[in-house]
């Protein structure tokens, strides 16, 4: 049985086609300007003023290459990477994601063949706050014994989904036949099983001193306000956003209601929408009147 053919014309625009639009010349584009310091402990510091970008992205740069590695304990950069946010003095683990959670701040950490990364993404009104915390985290880490063991067991268990895993698995061979035995791309960036199975605590802490230095460390920033002095540090009497002994400014006073500083708003009109002097006590989508009271559940019944 073969299907009906329409007899219907095939459909035309009614009137003549629109004009092809013309291409025009493209714009020359320049990156942002980038203005370089360096600080009196060696860091060097990039910035890259954006007016309008509210969340400020930080990114510190190590140039520890996987390569600096002793061969045997091959993935311990990975591991002292990811061990800086298991706490500082005074703060652990979880009090330390706490506070920067406070922040609105996300972090994120990594080891690559060129080196190690740190990316924070953090509110501009927040950025001291955070960016003390992520200084304290690379200076003077905590690197706790039993947060070392999770990680390296974490790592080897990884490695194994890795090897089960077709997709990661061909990479690994890839790399293998693509680069020389004694190149260090030719193995995993973390490292292989039998040799994160022997990283423990003091080798994360060596790690830590031989490679986290300011002489070789890169931050670079973008964001509103990064143009201007950097914030400083909290001193004895300052503790967070706040003034001497972490005081809040008093808010300002509250304006006169009645004849000390002028006549009083006028009443919104009918049907007029109204935010603040609802009956309700919140902004209204709708006009301002009272709210009928609810029937209880006894009444429904």
């Amino acid at each position: 049985m073969t299907a009906p053919v329409s007899a219907s014309p095939p459909h035309r625009f009614a009137g003549p086609r629109p004009r092809r639009p013309v291409p025009v010349p493209v714009e020359p584009w320049l990156f942002p300007a980038l203005h370089e310091d360096r600080l009196a402990n060696g860091v060097t510091l990039l910035t890259c003023d954006r007016p309008g970008q509210e969340v400020l992205s930080v990114e510190i740069v190590v140039a520890a290459p996987l390569a600096l590695e002793p061969r045997e304990l091959e993935g311990v950069l990975g591991i002292t990477t990811s061990a800086l946010v298991e706490g500082v003095p005074g703060l652990g683990s979880l009090d330390f994601i706490r506070e920067l959670e406070n922040c609105g701040a996300t972090l994120g950490v990594g080891a690559e063949h060129a080196g190690l990364r740190i990316t924070l993404d953090v509110p501009v009104t927040h950025l001291e706050r955070a960016l003390s915390l992520l200084i304290r985290a690379m200076r003077e880490p905590l690197l706790p014994a039993t947060a070392v063991d999770r990680l390296v067991r974490s790592r080897v268990h990884a490695l194994v989904r890795h090897r089960a895993d077709p997709e990661r698995r061909a990479a690994l061979e890839l790399h293998g036949a693509v680069f020389d035995p004694a190149d260090r791309r030719s193995r995993p960036a973390r490292g292989a099983e039998e040799t994160v199975r022997r990283i423990d605590r003091d080798a994360v802490v060596a790690c830590h001193r031989r490679f986290l230095r300011p002489a070789v460390t890169t931050v670079v920033g973008g964001g509103g306000g990064c143009g201007a002095a950097p914030p400083a540090p909290p001193g004895p009497g300052r503790r967070g956003r706040g003034g001497a002994g972490g005081a809040r400014p008093a808010p300002p006073p509250p304006p006169a209601a009645g004849g000390g500083g002028g006549a009083p708003p006028p009443p919104p009109a009918p049907g007029r929408r109204c935010a603040g002097s609802c009956p309700r006590g919140r902004a209204s989508r709708g006009p301002c009147r009272p709210r009928p009271p609810r029937p209880c559940a006894t009444s429904r019944r």
